[in-house]
C-alpha cells in the first residue's frame, strides 16, 4: 500500500518556525528529519548554488538589499543541520554575511517537497539499518567473536540515493503507465463518440437526402397538376362555345339543339360507342326510347333526331359509325 501523501501547504513559513512546525504536524522526529533534508538539499545542489527565486526571501531585503541568490541551498543544509544538533540557531551564514533566522521565509510547498523526499529517504535508511543490525559484522580468529556496531546508515548516503531514485523510476513508469491507461480509455471514449457522431451525421445526410427527394417529387407533382390545369383551361377555353351552347340560362342557345347534344352524349356514351352496332337496335328506336323520356315524341321529332345524328350525306362521323366500302 502506497503511503497517504501529506497535505501541501501554500504560502510562506519563517525559516525559525519550521523545527516547531516540525514537532506538531510531522510524524518523523523533527532533529532526523532536519539531517535527511540538510542531506537531500546537498544531493541536489552544489556549494554555491542560490536558492530559487521565490522559493526564499529576506525580510527588509527584497526591495533595497544585495540580489537574489543571497540564501544559498549549502547555508540552509549546514542551518538544518543545526537543527539536527538540538540546538536551533538563532541566525545563518549567506553570501551577504550573517542574518537572524526569523528573516528568512521559505515557500511551504517547496519545503513539502523537500520534506517528502527527506521522508522518504528516511525510510530507505531505516529499512537498510534493520538489515545491517540483522546481520552483525565479526573481527579477530578466536572463539570469543567481538562485533562491530554498524553506524546508522543516512537517507542522503549513495546506497539511500541509488534505492531512492529506482523507487522514484518505478514510480515514474507507473505513473506513465496510468496515464497511458487513461489516456487509452479517453481514446476509446473519443472514438466511440465519435462513432456515434458519425452515425447521427449519416441519419441526418439521409434525412436530408430524402427530404430533397420528397421535395423534388412534391415540385414535379406541382408542375404536373399546373400542366393539367393549364390544358384543362385551354380545353374549357377552346369548347367555350360548347359550354355556352349547353347553358339552358342562355337565351341564345336553341333547347332542341341542346336535347340533341345530350341525346348524342348517352347514346354514344359521351363518343366512345356505335350504339347500333352494339345493341343491334336501330338508330330510330334509340332516339325514340331518349325522347320518351321527356315525354311522348312525334314522329317528325324522332326523324329530326335521326336524321341529324345519322345524316346520309355526312362524310364521317356521327352516332353510327360510316362503314368502309369493301374493294373486290
Amino acid at each position: 500500500m502506497e503511503p497517504s501523501q501529506p497535505p501541501r501547504h501554500i504560502g510562506r513559513i519563517r525559516l525559525s518556525e519550521i523545527a516547531g512546525d516540525w514537532s506538531e504536524n510531522q510524524a518523523l522526529n523533527p532533529r532526523l528529519l532536519a539531517s535527511e533534508v540538510a542531506g537531500a538539499i546537498r544531493s541536489i545542489s552544489e556549494p554555491g548554488t542560490p536558492v530559487a527565486q521565490g522559493y526564499a526571501v529576506v525580510i527588509g531585503l527584497v526591495d533595497n538589499g544585495p540580489p537574489a541568490g543571497i540564501v544559498t541551498m549549502w547555508a540552509l543544509a549546514d542551518y538544518f543541520d543545526g537543527v539536527s544538533s538540538g540546538c536551533v540557531p538563532d541566525s545563518m551564514v549567506t553570501a551577504s554575511g550573517s542574518i537572524r533566522a526569523g528573516t528568512v521565509l521559505l515557500s511551504r510547498s517547496w519545503l513539502d517537497r523537500l520534506v517528502t523526499e527527506a521522508t522518504e529517504c528516511a525510510a530507505i535508511a531505516s529499512g537498510l539499518a534493520q538489515i545491517m543490525e540483522a546481520v552483525p559484522v565479526q573481527f579477530g580468529s578466536s572463539a570469543a567473536l567481538a562485533y562491530i556496531q554498524p553506524t546508522p546508515p543516512s537517507g542522503s548516503d549513495p546506497e539511500c540515493l541509488a534505492i531512492r531514485q529506482t523507487q522514484q523510476r518505478q514510480e515514474g513508469e507507473r505513473s506513465a503507465g496510468e496515464s497511458l491507461e487513461t489516456a487509452e480509455q479517453r481514446t476509446l471514449l473519443l472514438e466511440h463518440e465519435n462513432a456515434k457522431l458519425r452515425a447521427q451525421l449519416a441519419s441526418r445526410e439521409h434525412q436530408y437526402q430524402q427530404a430533397q427527394e420528397d421535395g423534388e417529387e412534391h415540385r414535379r407533382a406541382a408542375l404536373e397538376e399546373r400542366r393539367q390545369r393549364t390544358l384543362a383551361e385551354e380545353q374549357l377555353q377552346d369548347n367555350a362555345g360548347i359550354i355556352a351552347f349547353m347553358n339552358p340560362l342562355n337565351p341564345l342557345a336553341p333547347v332542341e339543339g341542346q336535347r340533341l347534344v345530350s341525346a348524342w352524349c348517352v347514346l354514344t356514351d359521351n363518343g366512345d360507342m356505335d350504339v347500333v352496332t352494339q345493341t343491334g337496335v336501330g338508330l330510330k328506336e334509340h332516339c325514340r326510347r331518349w325522347l320518351t323520356k321527356l315525354g311522348t315524341p312525334t314522329d317528325v321529332v324522332v326523324k329530326r333526331f335521326v336524321w341529324a345524328l345519322a345524316w346520309s350525306a355526312r362524310k364521317k362521323g356521327g352516332a353510327v359509325a360510316k362503314r368502309q366500302t369493301e374493294k373486290g
